[in-house]
């Protein structure tokens, strides 16, 4: 998934302002600008609840995100990514 994301970026990057959100805490390593790369800073829990309450969080977190950031269209990657996109519409 890191070359695909490398590879979008590289293809846009000219016409848009593309900034990499990593939704975990952990070590990016891209080859993208280092201050186009954000973390939310989650951290894992796999139980159930904790998975119910990050549905919420998450969404409302990318929604902050890209309020402060001024980005108007995101794009996710990776399993259930979208629904988290979709739901921080609401907030």
């Amino acid at each position: 998934m890191e070359r695909y994301i490398e590879q979008f970026y590289m293809s846009f990057c000219s016409n848009y302002e593309i900034f990499a959100i990593s939704l975990e805490k952990h070590n990016i390593n891209l080859n993208i600008p280092k201050n186009n790369i954000f973390s939310l800073d989650e951290k894992i829990n796999n139980s159930f609840i904790a998975k119910i309450k990050k549905l919420f969080f998450r969404s409302k977190n990318i929604a902050k995100f890209c309020n402060k950031n001024n980005i108007d269209v995101s794009i996710s990657h990776g399993d259930i990514a979208n629904l988290f996109n979709i739901l921080s519409k609401l907030f």
